[in-house]
């Protein structure tokens, strides 16, 4: 073995010699000079030992798997080669070919192939980007043995807690699997820790197919996973307390999500910056939330925030908001059953957790039927039916008196400030931050709650047939929102039949990260501004509900005791949803002034718009009190903030924690995405951080990114083809915006498949079937389509 490190044959040569018999399947390795100078005998050698089988050849050279980093990936594959003395040789050559000058000291791997799979993927021993003490498994259902590594399918990534109980690892089925992997690492790296590829079998053993090193090299590891063994002591202990029955609240216990409700996932991020994140929760789901909803007649959930933190992460309270979801005045027994009923699901199908308002939880009698069979008795069900009618019908109501109506006009008439180009004090931002929660979050909220419950609605009308979905399409196109309004005026601008002033006054606010100092608004974008300028979109064409259509949801509104007429329900939606874009336009123009009003105080302060970040409100209300402005105190808060975050991200976390069982093994499944459009695509994705404005890399292409909140709508006038989010439900912005303007979108693909579609060449979207799959692999692999609806 050399002195550098084994090579990929050396260290599968060392599994096989301390794994029990059978894990390793038979394999020959030899070295390139070999090749070279004997092919034929090393050939004939190599089929003595493994003729009759499929096989496969694997490059193993000195650097690809070094502990340093490595070219792991960088070399060539050849899997499934038939077992004659031509096709081996040919293999071998195409591996050979693309190894480095100095090949003669590198080896070549041929092991029989495994054609049993039911399953494959990788399992790294610790996790790789921190190092921090978790089995982080991928896996790939299917015959092939390549289809995490490739990318070529939709995975499931379980992160297991070295120490974690049995049965909670046999909870995931994947026990077998990870005790291989842990094997084959110990036996040769020790505890350094490993990557396995390797296959599980339809009779259920586990065949080990590489070992590798992770390619970092881990330092202070025992300081390391104490840390994290506390950390997620101190997690449990709070999931159990809030938990806990609590008095006034219905529901026996809760469960927490980064998606559900007001999706912070999209708004801010999964771990977001310290600023951000109480930014959001002040202005939005501290009290906002709530208020809004008991303005329309849902149950009133005084003193009880909607997002709690964990480890710096934003996760909804999922019982606080389905309490919130109720009509007032429903007896507690009847809240509580709902209540347990909808977390119960939500616990039972965890893929549902972006979209709990259109799948679990009933927010507005709407046109469907059976919503409570099984949940309430008859008598409860019908008062809650009568409850939620009621509070539809005040809500639908698209004259000056319905609070819709009301809201917006609240919103309207409230001053903007503007950000100022001299420093204004901190007391004075954050004065602004409390008028901003009520003059703009708050009529925001009651327009976004309007927009869902518009959305619900208009959904039931296709499932009782009174409107076709190509139909309910062309209605939502025939809007003319804040999307439409901004790409013509940046179009304008950039042709210069419209001032870039007059622009930047209307738009120059916006910013891809709505909440986040750091993000630049498009104000203070400069030249780069105009080279994404989009261009100019065709005319609306105005929608006319036909007869038949008029007539089918007439006979609705009367089943359902709503009121109204088809033209009052389609002119309330219609105002609904294009308020809600008008609301937020107004709302992040009083954010963004603050923000740049605390990037302006920061600079005074001797602060990067980074280091302002890390501040919490908390620090900002201090250093306010005390008029501390010399930036020593606020360094070593932010210093201190910095090593909190380093220390956050080794701990993993999933997007729902039902209890403290989802700490330690941790499940991040494909998820169920929201296609939108009924348009195919095939393209080559792009990965988008929205820090940079280049149109010209998006023309043609699928736009990939995390989350995209109203700074990201310039996307849509520079020639995209698709988008692709790893965050995102049904009712989130980009639905809304892919919807307006006809976008093939797969939203809230989740980490796994996210990861591997902006790792790919190539991406076919096919939205009418709901498949999204990886196309760039070579001809003859044939890939096999991830379809959502069948995992």
């Amino acid at each position: 073995m050399s002195a550098g490190g084994p090579t990929k044959a050396e260290a599968l040569a060392c599994a096989a010699a301390l794994l029990p018999s059978g894990t390793v399947p038979p394999f020959v390795y030899w070295t390139v000079a070999d090749w070279r100078s004997e092919r034929r005998a090393v050939v004939a050698a190599c089929l003595a030992r493994l003729g009759g089988v499929r096989l496969a050849v694997r490059s193993a050279t000195r650097d690809e798997d070094a502990a340093d980093g490595g070219l792991a990936g960088h070399f060539r594959s050849e899997l499934d080669v038939t077992p004659t003395p031509d096709a081996l040789a040919r293999a071998v050559d195409r591996v050979v070919a693309a190894y480095p000058d100095d090949g003669r000291i590198h080896h070549v791997l041929v092991q029989e192939m495994v054609t049993d799979a039911r399953r494959s993927g990788v399992v790294a021993t610790r996790d790789p980007a921190t190092g921090a003490p978790y089995d982080v498994v991928e896996l790939a259902e299917g015959p092939a043995t390549d289809l995490v590594t490739s990318g070529r399918a939709a995975t499931t990534r379980v992160a297991v807690l070295h120490g974690a109980e049995p049965r909670a690892v046999a909870a995931t089925g994947c026990a077998a699997i990870v005790a291989a992997a842990r094997a084959a690492a110990r036996a040769v790296f020790g505890d350094r820790g490993a990557e396995v590829e390797l296959a599980e079998r339809t009779g259920g053993a586990v065949a080990v197919l590489q070992v590798r090193p992770l390619p970092f090299r881990i330092a202070a590891r025992a300081a390391r996973d104490r840390h994290v063994a506390r950390g997620i002591a101190h997690l449990a202990a709070t999931v159990e307390l809030l938990g806990r029955p609590r008095a006034g609240l219905a529901g026996a216990s809760t469960v927490l999500g980064v998606m559900p409700d007001w999706n912070p996932a999209e708004l801010i991020g999964v771990h977001p910056m310290p600023l951000a994140a109480g930014i959001f929760r002040a202005l939005v789901t501290d009290r906002t939330w709530q208020q809004a909803r008991a303005a329309l007649g849902y149950q009133s959930v005084p003193r009880t925030p909607l997002v709690r933190m964990l480890a710096g992460r934003p996760y909804v309270d999922v019982r606080a908001s389905f309490n919130s979801f109720l009509p007032a005045g429903l007896p507690f027994a009847t809240r509580a059953a709902l209540v347990d009923a909808w977390l119960a699901r939500l616990r039972a199908a965890p893929e549902l957790h972006d979209r709990v308002e259109l799948e679990i939880a009933v927010t507005v009698r709407d046109f469907a039927a059976g919503a409570a069979r099984g949940v309430l008795r008859a008598d409860a069900a019908r008062e809650w039916r009568r409850a939620l009618a009621a509070l539809t019908a005040r809500a639908v109501d698209p004259g000056p008196r319905g609070s819709l109506a009301t809201a917006l006009r609240h919103d309207a008439g409230a001053s903007v400030s503007r950000a100022s180009t001299r420093p204004r004090g901190l007391r004075v931002c954050l004065t602004a931050l409390g008028e901003c929660r009520i003059t703009g979050a708050r009529p925001f909220a009651v327009v976004a709650r309007h927009a869902f419950m518009a959305e619900r609605l208009l959904r039931s009308l296709v499932e009782r047939g009174a409107l076709a979905p190509e139909r309910l399409d062309a209605f939502r196109r025939s809007l003319t929102t804040v999307a439409g309004r901004f790409a013509a005026d940046w179009s304008r601008a950039a042709r210069g039949t419209l001032a870039p002033g007059r622009f930047v006054a209307r738009w120059g606010h916006l910013r891809p990260g709505a909440f986040d100092v750091t993000s630049l608004p498009y104000g203070l974008r400069g030249r780069d501004l105009w080279t994404a300028a989009p261009e100019a979109r065709p005319p609306r064409v105005a929608f006319v509900a036909r007869a038949a259509e008029r007539a089918a949801i007439d006979r609705l509104l009367r089943e359902v005791g709503i009121g109204g007429d088809a033209a009052a329900l389609l002119a309330w939606a219609a105002a609904a949803i294009v308020g809600r874009e008008e609301a937020k336009l107004r709302f992040t123009r009083r954010l963004s002034a603050i923000l740049e009003d605390l990037a302006a105080w920061g600079r005074a302060c001797g602060l990067a718009r980074e280091e302002i970040a890390l501040l919490s409100l908390r620090d900002l209300r201090h250093a306010a009190a005390a008029a501390r402005g010399d930036g020593g105190w606020l360094r070593a808060r932010i210093d201190a903030a910095s090593a909190r975050r380093e220390c956050e991200r080794t701990l993993r976390l999933g997007p729902l924690v039902r209890d403290a069982a989802d700490l330690v093994v941790v499940v991040e499944a494909a998820v169920l995405p929201t296609f939108v459009s009924e348009r195919t695509v095939v393209a080559a994705p792009v990965a988008l951080d929205g820090r940079g404005l280049d149109r010209h890399g998006l023309r043609g292409r699928l736009v990939c990114a995390e989350r995209a909140d109203p700074g990201f709508d310039w996307i849509f006038g520079c020639g995209i083809v698709g988008l692709v989010t790893r965050f995102g439900g049904g009712n989130s912005h980009m639905a809304v915006r892919c919807r307006e303007l006809d976008v093939p979108a797969a939203l809230g693909v989740g980490a796994p498949v996210f990861e591997r579609v902006i790792a790919a060449a190539t991406v076919e979207l096919r939205c009418s079937e709901g498949v999204l799959r990886v196309v760039g692999a070579p001809a003859e692999d044939a890939p096999a389509p991830v379809t959502w609806c069948e995992l």
